[in-house]
């Protein structure tokens, strides 16, 4: 059968009007077939207001349609942007590994978000770059990114959930209660993930985002040139 990393050029050779259709039914066979990375399905996610482009709006996760835009922040430079759902879907009556991480950010602001344990996510490192984690390997005085600056993991806790929410967005990112994180599936990265076990070292974010938009959805590869950039007031996503 073929992968999305094979039909994506062909969705890309159907033309602009044909690529999102194509690209979504890709990525319901991706999302089939990967190690889901999932959210709380009461996230809150910011979607983009349509009377006020420049206005994000408090949205739960769970009732973003495919086809709208939520935010995210750049993996280049952290500047707010627009993206596009490719999928979202609500998996119910299950048992579900989930970690739930607290953060403060250096203005004071808490706030806390529910991912499955496998759930890929940005986090500074000692230089103050941003790699790739696990959620399961978040650990209390991380900093993740955030609409408020890096805020510091306060607490990371285990815990299991009877439903998960998986949603797929264009570059990979969105913006989900405060934090920047990944809509990739886990597995994207299994032999990256795996060349650094025992190091100590993790994946460099910027780098291997870029090489997945490359592999999954080559129009967005450069993603300063083809996102919009979201002109947000953060103060009232507090």
């Amino acid at each position: 059968m073929t992968g999305c990393m094979e039909v994506t050029p062909i969705c890309a050779a159907g033309g602009p009007a044909a690529y999102f259709g194509c690209l979504t039914a890709c990525n319901a066979f991706c999302l089939a077939t990967c190690a889901v990375t999932c959210f709380d399905p009461s996230t809150t996610v910011y979607a983009r207001n349509a009377s006020d482009p420049t206005k994000a709006i408090p949205t739960a996760i769970s009732s973003v349609e495919a086809g709208s835009e939520v935010l995210m922040l750049d993996s280049g430079d952290g500047a707010p942007a627009w993206t596009k759902v490719i999928s979202n879907k609500l998996d119910e009556d299950g048992s579900f590994d989930f970690v739930e991480i607290e953060t403060e950010s250096e203005g004071g602001e808490v706030n806390r978000m529910r991912v499955t344990a496998n759930h890929v996510l940005a986090v500074y490192d000692a230089s103050s770059s941003l790699s790739l984690s696990t959620a399961d390997g978040v650990r209390v005085g991380d900093r993740l990114p955030s609409v408020f600056g890096p805020a510091r993991v306060r607490s990371v806790a285990a815990l299991s959930m009877s439903a998960r929410q998986r949603i797929h967005t264009e570059h990979g990112l969105l913006v989900a209660d405060a934090h920047s994180v990944t809509s990739v599936c886990a597995d994207n990265f299994d032999d990256a993930f795996a060349a650094h076990a025992g190091d100590g070292q993790r994946l460099p974010f910027t780098q291997a985002m870029r090489q997945w938009r490359q592999s999954h959805h080559p129009s967005a590869s450069e993603q300063s040139a083809d996102a919009q950039l979201a002109d947000v007031d953060f103060s009232q996503l507090k």
